[in-house]
């Protein structure tokens, strides 16, 4: 230690060492403050929670306007006098006795800003966008829907980075099937199916 000045004596004294660290821990904490994205995480968790109140119950909200399933959030209720500028038969047929939950009828925002401009939205079921009546006789599995589909789709389907959500990426192909064949080969006779019957006691 003879080697030493008396300068450096003094940096070896613990009460020195104590203060040069906390003076660097209030530069770094001020540096911290300053970043913008500190001050507004308060903010971005209150939007989240608000995001998630809003898709605490599913899309089991229908419109009576376009017949689609929405959220809450994105529904309003249904009144025919809050929109002056439609005729009584427009609204007769945009605004039919179809009721959702609680037994009030509701409009999706879009439909509502079609119908203040008295204008008849695209998707309206009285524009014959409405959805069919699914027949009894399709009520099909998953390998009797791929049986006798005119086209086979191929897709990619993959998970968005945030929410996990499915979205489709690239082109969708579709690709034509001969259901023909598929019609007169099925079903099969015990004779043609390659099986033999047996009989158990």
């Amino acid at each position: 230690m003879s080697g030493l000045n008396p300068s450096d004596h003094d940096l070896f004294q613990p009460a020195i060492l104590k203060d040069q660290v906390a003076h660097q821990l209030m530069k770094y904490r001020e540096l911290n403050a300053k970043i913008p994205y500190r001050k507004e995480m308060p903010k971005m968790a209150k939007v989240v929670e608000a995001f998630h109140d809003d898709i605490t119950c599913g899309p089991e909200y229908v419109c009576t306007c376009c017949d689609q399933l929405w959220y809450r959030s994105s529904v309003r209720k249904c009144e025919a006098n809050k929109y002056p500028k439609c005729s009584e038969t427009l609204l007769k047929a945009c605004i039919p006795t179809t009721t959702t939950i609680d037994n009030t009828k509701r409009i999706c925002s879009t439909c509502h800003s079609n119908l203040s401009n008295g204008k008849l939205h695209d998707w309206s079921k009285a524009n014959k966008m409405g959805f069919p009546v699914k027949p009894q006789g399709l009520n099909l599995t998953p390998l009797e829907e791929g049986l006798i589909s005119p086209h086979i789709p191929f897709m990619q389907v993959r998970e968005l980075p945030r929410g996990r959500q499915l979205s489709i990426h690239g082109n969708v192909v579709n690709v034509p099937a001969d259901v023909n064949s598929t019609i007169s080969t099925l079903p099969r006779s015990i004779d043609e199916s390659q099986t033999i019957p047996v009989k158990l006691k």
